[in-house]
């Protein structure tokens, strides 16, 4: 509020000022301003300078918290080998839990655009990248985990086996499939957030590029002109806030026409939306995870068929003498 009241003071104090003078005030007003809104949030720096390691650390705890209740959801099956009632309520709580991690990578996403703005999104995009294959590798280390207990006895698994087993092991798959939308879904809204703070660090640029020309005396005009904004909106405090603290060296260079932390953020907005390739080691993940639902139906779906083709060794026709 101190700073907006001083704006307005500035602003109507101009009306008794030539062109020349109102530029050249103008522009001290804009550095003093910006100074002001770089001190004010000095405190939050270390957060933006070191996001991606900060944010690991940090959805670190979440994620062994969702760990543990997946593991968890599995034990019931292994201490009741024979209960169909633990298998189908151990994959329930799997279906439950499977897109449970995609509010986490929201939430980091949220706080990457407001720390970061674009700046730094390579390594930003990697950290949520992880936090995800961790959870799909987390789900398929679970899937054979029962795939293992449902399997112990063989025999017995035969003796009892009826069609709810069927249904059981066929719904296996859908932890997979919700993984996987819940994966192409995040990654379509990341690519489309990512292509907004593209153009928002490309208009940044453009009101930067007009400051050092007016300042230089390079403007169009030929003498030194700027337009004293009426207001700054957040998106413009927080893009001159993360371009001073976030911002690569060489997106200083005002001539080049396009910087390179604007030239990653363009590249990872634009890239193919048939598959989650945003996030490589999630999608690889998905795949392992879809392997072992995979195999979890044919373990558990072949337990009968094994039973009776388990003695054909011992009949006679097979032996070498026969």
């Amino acid at each position: 509020e101190c700073v907006a009241g001083c704006w307005l003071d500035m602003s109507e104090s101009f009306n008794s000022l030539n062109a020349k003078e109102v530029s050249k005030v103008a522009l001290d007003l804009y550095s003093d301003v910006s100074a002001v809104f770089l001190q004010v949030a000095s405190p939050f720096c270390i957060y933006q300078e070191r996001f991606a390691e900060l944010e690991r650390m940090h959805s670190g705890v979440a994620t062994k918290l969702v760990a543990k209740d997946v593991q968890q959801a599995v034990s019931s099956v292994s201490n009741n080998r024979d209960s169909l009632v633990s298998l189908q309520d151990a994959i329930e709580r799997l279906k439950g839990l499977s897109p449970f991690i995609f509010p986490l990578a929201e939430g980091a996403l949220v706080r990457f655009e407001l720390l970061n703005a674009g700046y730094h999104a390579k390594d930003a995009i990697s950290t949520i990248d992880k936090l995800l294959a961790s959870h799909s590798n987390e789900l398929a280390m679970a899937i054979v985990t029962l795939s293992a207990s449902m399997t112990t006895d063989q025999m017995k698994l035969a003796d009892n086996f009826d069609e709810q087993h069927v249904h059981c092991a066929l719904e296996v798959l859908n932890v997979a499939g919700i993984f996987r939308r819940s994966l192409r879904t995040f990654d379509f809204k990341t690519k489309e957030r990512l292509g907004v703070l593209c153009e928002r660090m490309a208009a940044f640029a453009v009101r930067e590029k007009e400051i050092h020309e007016a300042s230089s005396g390079l403007s169009s005009s030929g003498g030194t002109s700027f337009l004293f904004p009426d207001s700054l909106s957040v998106v413009e405090i927080d893009s001159m806030l993360t371009k001073a603290v976030c911002g690569n060296p060489n997106d200083d260079e005002i001539h080049e026409e396009v910087s390179p932390s604007y030239e990653v953020l363009q590249r990872l907005s634009n890239v193919d939306t048939s598959s989650a390739n945003l996030f490589p080691d999630s999608e690889d993940a998905t795949s392992r995870l879809a392997s072992s639902c995979h195999s979890f139906v044919f373990d558990v779906c072949s337990a009968v068929p094994n039973r009776h083709l388990g003695g054909m060794s011992e009949i006679s026709s097979w032996k070498e003498t026969s």
